[in-house]
């Protein structure tokens, strides 16, 4: 889940049990995030669009 521009708090979400908890990603360094994409050749990495642009590359676990 992305949260929009001025979130309290994390900017993205994952839930693993179909929305019942869910768990914020700290590390990622803004809070805007439009778009989630994952690595065709590595799903344990994922790509996030900010709003202004910027792209950035992670592991896509908390």
């Amino acid at each position: 889940m992305c949260l929009t521009e001025g979130a309290p708090e994390a900017g993205l979400w994952l839930s693993k049990d179909g929305g019942e908890t869910w768990e914020p990603f700290e590390e990622v360094p803004f809070r805007n995030i439009q778009r989630v994409s994952f690595d065709p050749n590595d799903d344990s990495i994922i790509y996030l669009c900010t709003f202004g642009g910027s792209v950035w590359r992670g592991p896509a676990e908390p």
